[in-house]
């Protein structure tokens, strides 16, 4: 049945995922959301036909008694099973070809990022390539990752990730820009900003305008 994932707690819990968009202040995002950064997290249900429910929305949270904390736990630990990750050289001009990344190319990813031998840029998504930008909340590439890294928003969909060695972020922060201008739909725009993850203190930051960082604090309440 199509809302068979709605139908008690456990099964919401089974399956809740988040998903990213643009933090807009004038936008109601619902009582589960919440900021990182620039940024906007809701949680979602898949359900049947590529539909979604958010929580918040759908007579979820009135039909059930949820915990924000317990969502947020079972909505990392459900998305780390579907990370895929892989190198942006690897594929063809079709992302949709991320979908045949096999557990081999996983794993020598995960390897280089462990031995700092990351050899080009990382395509960071999910198997679904829906609301895939939302992986870089995940450990299961952080917990591998020996070296600094910067994040870069392609869309809703994916981020790009490669080693950060001092590079000049303004240079980063205008190819966004651009990018963002010229080749994203809007429904699918995330962030002109630049995110770096640090591996000392496995924190992501956001580059402010005077590009000195900004630690992100998570409110999942």
């Amino acid at each position: 049945m199509m809302f068979d994932n709605l139908s008690s707690p456990e099964k919401v819990y089974e399956n809740v995922r988040l998903s990213l968009k643009n933090f807009d202040p004038d936008r109601d995002d619902g009582i589960f959301s919440f900021r990182i950064g620039d940024l906007s997290a809701s949680y979602y249900v898949p359900l049947e036909d590529n539909k979604v429910a958010y929580i918040g929305e759908n007579s979820v949270t009135v039909n059930h008694s949820l915990s924000a904390d317990r969502l947020y736990e079972a909505a990392l630990e459900n998305m780390n099973r579907d990370i895929v990750l892989k190198y942006l050289t690897d594929t063809t001009a079709e992302l949709a070809d991320l979908k045949s990344a096999d557990q081999a190319a996983q794993e020598q990813i995960e390897a280089d990022l462990r031995s700092g031998n990351v050899r080009d840029v990382i395509v960071l998504t999910n198997s679904s390539l829906q609301n895939g930008a939302v992986g870089i909340l995940c450990s299961s590439w952080k917990d591998a990752c020996h070296e600094d890294m910067i994040v870069l928003p392609s869309s809703r969909h994916e981020v790009l990730l490669f080693p950060y060695h001092g590079q000049d972020l303004r240079f980063f922060q205008k190819m966004v820009e651009e990018v963002n201008r010229t080749c994203v739909e809007p429904k699918d725009y995330l962030s002109d900003s630049v995110y770096l993850y640090d591996h000392l203190s496995q924190n992501l930051s956001l580059a402010c305008d005077k590009f000195g960082l900004v630690p992100i604090c998570q409110d999942t309440t």
